[in-house]
């Protein structure tokens, strides 16, 4: 077919294919699975992972989707109005973004007033204006009777649920792999390890 009678997504995998067959030592790709269904973004990605595993070509890549790049990418870049903000490995990107920016554009978060879960701890709270920063994943849920938490909303998402709780005036957000023994309007207590818990500006 000519190249005004492919779709968006047919001519993009045809330019990379031709690419690939000088056998580049660097690859640059801008937002490489923009305009590729599921089913056609998967393949791609796995071409590109495999070729990048085989050691003989970097890549370079644009995205604003965390989930094209986390799995594979080995370090991460992050820009914020044309400035390096943070770069890292994915994990530090991920679990120790270093602002509320970056923790926004790996996924779903929550942020506490530090000196609030600071004398819920019992520790000093000499962290006036800072917050916390925990991903929804890492909180644990309880059912408690006596507890602070209440759920407003459970929602099912496929590989997990969501759970919305309401503590005091702020909803937060905990994923879990099920919702078993728990119920809407329920009340609940959560627990975080001090280990999944980040500062942030």
């Amino acid at each position: 077919r000519k190249t005004d009678q492919l779709s968006g997504g047919e001519r993009q995998r045809t330019a990379l294919a031709r690419l690939l067959t000088t056998s580049p030592q660097l690859l640059l790709l801008d937002e490489p699975y923009s305009n590729l269904d599921g089913i056609h973004k998967q393949t791609l990605k796995a071409v590109i992972e495999a070729i990048v595993a085989e050691g003989k070509t970097s890549c370079l890549m644009v995205s604003h989707d965390p989930l094209d790049v986390l799995p594979w990418a080995e370090r991460i870049l992050v820009l914020q109005e044309g400035r390096l903000v943070q770069q890292g490995t994915p994990e530090e990107i991920y679990r120790r973004p270093e602002t509320e920016y970056v923790g926004g554009l790996m996924g779903e978060y929550n942020l506490f007033p530090a000196e609030d879960v600071l004398q819920a701890s019992g520790e000093e709270a000499a962290t006036s204006g800072q917050k916390l920063f925990v991903r929804p994943e890492r909180i644990t849920l309880q059912k408690e009777a006596t507890g602070k938490g209440r759920i407003r909303e459970i929602l099912f998402f496929g590989s997990y649920f969501l759970f919305e709780v309401a503590l005091g005036e702020k909803l937060i957000k905990i994923k879990a792999l099920s919702a078993e023994g728990f119920e809407k309007g329920d009340a609940v207590s959560i627990t975080v390890s001090p280990d999944d818990l980040w500062f942030v500006s």
